[in-house]
């Protein structure tokens, strides 16, 4: 019998540069390991912008810490930071800033051998033009391209801003009408304006916009348009949004809007829409798209054991279940699966789905690429027990919900390889809980996901 270890809500002690772990990995040296633990100190990072940004007047920096925190590849993490601000007429206001750590860069310069520090603009939130370099961290505040051509999230966010620069792109002929007097821009993706919602004065969708800082936008249309021709040869009620433009060098994509019957994301509890939802998934799997990248079995666990790395080097005393569950995955990924051909979306759950009268659409477009279509199986099944946990329904199982997706998609034509659905859904659940781990208040739903995954 595999031995389980001990799952807790306790929360471990915060990290501590005076007393780091031993253990090294994902290919980092003890002193760069050293260098991010000290990130997550948020009155090192307080006393760093303290003296880079221009405040109010009246106004100082409270407090600092981290609310969320993301792994991307051997030497790249990205932090998302909250401040505090106090004094005259700043009471509970709250800023979120974002940065990137870039490993150990030499001494002085800014990554990437640029002359001077990566921006983050973040006027909307009522301070000046942030550009924040902290050398002795390698960590690097940047928030917006510096590229003058494309236009500034700060732009992008104001209604007036986006529809002066709509009513541009279309003088130019890049973009149709928009539809509408565009009464507030309702961000939907990262909080820097990654993905956002053009809304109309009683509240209607116009479009959405995308935007794609490397340039990357004028790809992810291709994958949209082709997609949107073979759903529409399909006649189905599933889809994708229509490509309305790509301006700006393929930097921005915008999309027609669906008209939204509710705010909602589809559940795999909602048996109804569970059905179009896998009917959805089970069409793109099939899809005839050419795409270039690939997601092997290798980059699964490579992915989980940059986020076990992290925890054990951030938070050693939390590591033992996603360890563990890191020790699993390797050893499932040993039996040899052959590679995987279906067009997978690899981030497909509830939010990137929208619901109009009759129709479901699929957004986010950009992690297209071929692999297994139990991946993405797996990813609609964790992010259900991520909310059932946050909500405390401790009658749901986590085996119910797998039987029951594996049984709608089937019925659309999907085919299921429950073994590599356990490789998958074991990871899922381990990742998500690694990426919740860092976000606060949800320490509880993570451990419970770890849970749920050492008991799979």
């Amino acid at each position: 019998m595999r031995e389980v270890p001990t799952v807790t809500d306790a929360p471990p002690p915060a990290p501590s540069v005076d007393n780091p772990p031993t253990a090294t990995g994902a290919g980092l040296s003890e002193g760069q390991w050293e260098t991010l633990r000290a990130c997550f100190h948020g009155d090192l990072i307080r006393a760093s912008l303290e003296k880079a940004i221009r405040l109010p007047a009246g106004c100082s920096i409270a407090d600092v810490a981290v609310s969320r925190f993301w792994v991307h590849a051997r030497d790249r993490f990205t932090f998302e930071y909250e401040l505090a601000l106090s004094g005259s007429g700043s009471s509970d206001r709250r800023v979120t800033l974002q940065a990137r750590w870039f490993g150990t860069p030499p001494e002085g310069h800014p990554p990437g051998g640029q002359s001077e520090p990566m921006s983050a603009d973040v006027r909307e939130y009522g301070l000046s033009n942030v550009a924040v370099w902290i050398p002795e961290l390698a960590l690097a505040f940047n928030s917006v391209d510096r590229d003058s051509r494309l236009p500034s999230v700060t732009t992008l966010l104001s209604p007036q801003g986006f529809a002066a620069q709509l009513e541009s792109w279309r003088h130019e002929g890049l973009c149709p009408a928009s539809g509408g007097c565009i009464r507030r821009v309702n961000l939907t993706g990262y909080r820097t304006g990654k993905r956002c919602t053009l809304q109309a004065a009683d509240d209607r969708p116009i479009m959405y916009a995308k935007v794609f800082r490397d340039g990357r936008g004028a790809t992810v249309a291709g994958y949209q348009s082709q997609l949107g021709r073979f759903f529409s040869a399909l006649k189905g009620d599933v889809g994708v949004p229509e490509v309305l433009a790509c301006v700006e060098g393929g930097r921005i994509v915008l999309s027609a809007a669906l008209p939204r019957t509710d705010d909602g994301d589809p559940q795999p509890s909602d048996c109804g829409r569970l059905e179009r939802v896998l009917e959805l998934l089970a069409r793109l799997h099939g899809a005839p798209v050419e795409v270039q990248a690939r997601h092997t079995i290798a980059d699964e666990v490579a992915i989980l054991r940059r986020w076990d790395s992290a925890i054990r080097h951030v938070h050693p005393s939390a590591s033992a279940p996603l360890s563990c569950l890191l020790d699993r995955v390797s050893t499932l990924a040993a039996r040899g699966f052959p590679a995987g051909g279906d067009l997978v979306h690899r981030d497909f759950y509830g939010r990137q789905i929208v619901a109009g009268p009759g129709r479901l659409a699929l957004l986010d477009l950009d992690t297209l690429c071929r692999g297994h279509g139990e991946v993405d199986l797996s990813t609609l099944i964790s992010h259900e027990c991520l909310d059932r946990f946050a909500r405390g329904d401790v009658g749901f199982a986590v085996e119910d919900c797998r039987s029951a997706v594996a049984a709608q998609y089937r019925r659309h034509g999907g085919r299921v390889d429950h073994e590599l659905l356990e490789f998958y859904l074991i990871s899922a659940l381990a990742r998500l809980g690694a990426v919740h781990f860092f976000r606060r208040g949800r320490r509880s739903v993570s451990l419970r996901l770890w849970e749920a995954a050492v008991h799979l």
